[in-house]
């Protein structure tokens, strides 16, 4: 309980001189005010102007003569006192609020209040250039450690009215004032009213650097990613606040903090938008290859001298090896230690005083690269790698952004010293699912790459050039800036972005569904169909995939004649209201296993497809845990992130399958291709037998119509997902037909053996590796959607409210199932071609045409569609 202010000015000075006792910076001047009235001034020294109290407040008060002082202080402050600042007080805590700030307080005998004068003053230093965040064109005002002077830096460069600061004190003891900065009419309320929760329900001592604040506001404190963007550059936080975002500004320190934040607002950096639009469309692209090179290029290089020294050409991998013959560590252990020196010795030059840490961080790098190469205990192309890798990540413009990157070097490069490149490979899915599963204040962090955000992409794929309505903040003034309006958010550095505070709702879009259907049929079917459909249809095995398209449009319109009937539902909920409680149990049980079989069936095809191609001495069990673990984790992110996860690996499945087909095109015969239908019609009907159960596997959108954001658009993104699969495994067939003719049906993996035609510039040859990605990407979606329909038959058949409860114990069980499929390889092919044929058409085609039969006859329906 706040305790008022007496009008005894002796109670008040007991009280106060109690609560700052030991404090020999308080001052507490007595005077009289006219020679009359005993008054009491309170300040700290060495934060409050002492030359100012003496001339404008002392001064008129002692010196007053011609009438009696009268009325409460702040009447006879704006009578005789020449402060522009000046607030009341009223309590005890009040006078120690504005004291400890710098703000001296008058009590005056006989008055139940006081008055607080704004004249602070401590030492402070110049304005300088940023030294994190340097630049060659553009603003060299940094911030500065008073909250007072930053606020005034970005208000010059946003004079509009518009522009908001609400203050607040946090910490007990600290007491740290703390501004919100945002544009009203720009900014979300939804965000600004989130950042005042978040920050308002911070308890703690004290708050001495914005580190604090960042830590304890965050939406994933345990992530290494930074979901608050810290900066130094008032044009960059005025930028931010164009875009709609919200900034904070901690009393203390010179860095302020802008939220939403995602990737790729770490990685753009100010000058971007000072340059030409070519140059900084260059180098920001330079940016996002050297950053995937910062965390790539170390692992690669063990994985490729550890398992895949074929993919070198034979004079490098000579050249390599001389270099290796004396070095007695493995390449992992190599690694580890180069890259741990070099982080020491950048550590060092940080710490170090400037005019001797640059000099440490050269010599020592480069004495000890010599010394450590001519004792034989590294090799010089390992020190190269560690190099350009360092170089590399200095591209990065945000150093706090920067640590993330590095502390996750060593786990990729330990992943690919165990597993090769497939360690690498699933490095980056567990990267990608996290990125997909955190936020920044209610922003996915991947936007706008995932989910799309079409008009933010441009100025992520590209700067973005600058239009006369939104221009960025360098270049608007006051009087050209268009009118404040909500409608279409632009993207970009200093225009209007989506911002918006999403939260978790398990929908998905339409194009994301299709991305999670395409790899669930394409992904192993890239690998088998083509042997598969050789044995029946020889040369016409092109023609077998369009055929069997006509069961994936059966599957699609079932299941879509379904979802209009039941809208809100999925197959477990309304084969229950169709046949009964129990037969809707039985068929919910026949789904829960034919996805458990499925499941286990694809892990095992995946365990053997590695384990017999790249990894032999590899443990099958130890391939499937590894991807199965990723997978539980992207599971228990729900839909939203699986499909954020498709959206990103879907594209890139497509862009190396391309290329594959690119690289073998030299070696195609065309005339391998004929006679054409040399027996009919019937050979390509029977070798679509196969493909059709992989297209009847479109029936998982069934389970996903319900959870779309515009539903109206389902049945044209499946239409679109089947065309597609189509082209692409009939364009498979053809290649791998013109590559190998009739011996194609005698290959168990024949996309891996064209693979093996690949030869670039006589330099690269052997890149499998291009095989394995596709893969490991696609079969990593195909998993992960079955895993999560598993889950969710399980849960609404046994009627529980969590299904994030079950994911852990149902991915055990897909192992299970995975190492009981099949006792090896062949037999697992063969049943994937005859029984488990059978098996995907009676399920996922046969089940839901009975469901639509019985609906047409009873003339059932569910309950309207929600609102969206």
């Amino acid at each position: 309980m706040r305790t008022p202010l007496s009008a005894a000015l002796s109670e008040n000075e007991n009280i106060l001189r109690s609560v700052y006792a030991d404090c020999s910076d308080a001052v507490f001047r007595r005077f009289a005010v006219g020679g009359q009235t005993s008054a009491l001034l309170l300040y700290i020294e060495g934060l409050t102007n002492v030359e100012e109290i003496d001339r404008c407040v002392l001064a008129p008060l002692m010196l007053q003569t011609d009438q009696p002082p009268s009325g409460p202080p702040d009447q006879l402050a704006n009578r005789q006192i020449p402060v522009s600042g000046t607030k009341p007080v009223a309590d005890i805590a009040g006078v120690v609020e504005e004291v400890s700030i710098g703000n001296p307080v008058l009590l005056i005998d006989g008055q139940t209040g006081g008055m607080a004068f704004s004249l602070p003053k401590w030492e402070k230093r110049n304005l300088e250039e940023p030294k994190a965040e340097p630049t060659i064109r553009g603003s060299r005002e940094g911030f500065l450690e008073t909250l007072g002077d930053n606020m005034a830096l970005i208000r010059r460069r946003i004079r509009s009215p518009r522009l908001k600061m609400r203050s607040m004190e946090i910490g007990r003891y600290s007491m740290t004032r703390v501004a919100v900065a945002y544009i009203d009419g720009l900014a979300d309320p939804k965000l600004v009213d989130e950042v005042m929760r978040r920050l308002q329900k911070i308890d703690i001592d004290g708050i001495l650097e914005s580190g604090y604040v960042e830590e304890l506001i965050e939406d994933h404190p345990w992530s290494p990613f930074p979901q608050v963007m810290s900066t130094e550059r008032p044009d960059t936080a005025a930028a931010g606040l164009l875009e709609g975002r919200v900034a904070m500004l901690v009393d203390g320190t010179p860095f302020a903090l802008v939220v939403p934040a995602s990737l790729f607002t770490v990685l753009q950096s100010a000058e971007d938008y000072y340059q030409r639009f070519w140059i900084s469309t260059a180098i920001r692209w330079l940016r996002y290859f050297f950053f995937v090179i910062s965390l790539l290029l170390p692992s690669a290089y063990v994985a490729i001298l550890t398992y895949h020294q074929e993919m070198l050409p034979t004079t490098l991998l000579l050249s390599v090896a001389m270099t290796r013959e004396e070095v007695p560590f493995p390449a992992l252990v190599e690694a580890i230690l180069m890259e741990v020196t070099f982080e020491a010795l950048r550590e060092a030059g940080v710490r170090l005083p400037k005019q001797v840490g640059t000099a440490v961080s050269i010599v020592g790098a480069l004495v000890i690269g010599e010394a450590a190469v001519s004792a034989g205990l590294v090799s010089a192309p390992m020190v190269m790698v560690v190099s350009l890798t360092g170089i590399a990540s200095f591209t990065i413009p945000r150093y706090h952004a920067g640590f993330a990157f590095r502390l996750l070097r060593f786990p990729i490069i330990l992943l690919a010293g165990t597993l090769g490149l497939l360690g690498i490979m699933l490095g980056i899915i567990a990267i990608i699912v996290h990125m997909c599963t955190i936020r920044s204040f209610g922003v996915p962090y991947l936007t706008p790459l995932s989910p799309a955000r079409g008009s933010m992409l441009k100025d992520v794929l590209a700067r973005a050039l600058v239009d006369a309505e939104y221009a960025p903040a360098a270049g608007r003034t006051a009087q050209s800036a268009p009118p404040v309006r909500q409608s279409a958010p632009r993207s970009g550095y200093g225009r209007r972005a989506e911002v918006s505070t999403m939260p978790y709702n398990g929908k998905i879009t339409p194009v994301q569904m299709a991305f999670l259907l395409h790899p669930t049929i394409v992904a192993t079917a890239l690998l088998l169909v083509p042997a598969m459909t050789e044995r029946h249809a020889g040369r016409d095995m092109w023609l077998s995939p369009l055929w069997a398209l006509m069961a994936g449009f059966a599957t699609l319109l079932t299941a879509w004649a379904l979802h209009k009937r039941f809208p809100d539902d999925t197959p477990i909920e309304y084969s229950e209201r169709l046949v009964g409680k129990t037969a809707g149990k039985i068929i919910g049980a026949l789904f829960i296993f034919f996805y458990w079989h499925g499941s286990g069936s694809l892990l095992r095809e995946y365990g053997e497809f590695v384990s017999g191609t790249f990894l032999m001495e590899t443990p099958t069990e130890v391939i499937m845990g590894g991807m199965l673990i990723i997978a539980a984790y992207a599971v228990r992110g729900g839909s939203e992130v699986l499909g954020r996860c498709a959206q990103i690996m879907v594209p890139v499945v497509m862009v190396l399958f391309m290329t594959l087909i690119l690289l073998v095109s030299r070696n195609l015969d065309p005339y391998k291709l004929l006679p054409m239908l040399e027996f009919g019609i019937l050979p390509s009907l029977k070798g679509s037998i196969v493909p059709q159960s992989w297209f009847s596997e479109i029936i998982a959108a069934a389970f996903l119509f319900a959870s779309l954001t515009d539903r109206s658009k389902g049945l044209r993104w499946g239409v679109i997902t089947l065309l597609f699969v189509a082209v692409i495994l009939s364009l498979t067939n053809l290649t791998v037909l013109m590559l190998f003719g009739e011996l194609a049906g005698r290959l168990v993996y024949p996309v891996m053996s064209a693979a093996r035609y690949i030869e670039i510039a006589d330099f690269l040859e052997h890149l499998e590796a291009i095989v394995m990605a596709i893969w490991v990407f696609g079969t990593f979606i195909k998993i992960v959607v079955f895993y999560f329909l598993l889950v969710q038959c399980t849960a609404r058949v046994i009627g529980l409210s969590d299904w994030r409860q079950i994911v852990l114990p149902v991915g055990l069980l897909i192992l299970i199932s995975g190492i009981w499929t099949a006792p090896n390889l062949q037999q697992l092919v063969h049943a994937l071609g005859t029984s488990i044929v059978f098996e995907l058409l009676l399920i996922q085609l046969g089940i839901p045409l009975l469901l639509l039969a019985v609906a047409l006859i009873r003339g059932k329906k569910g309950a309207p569609a929600m609102a969206k």
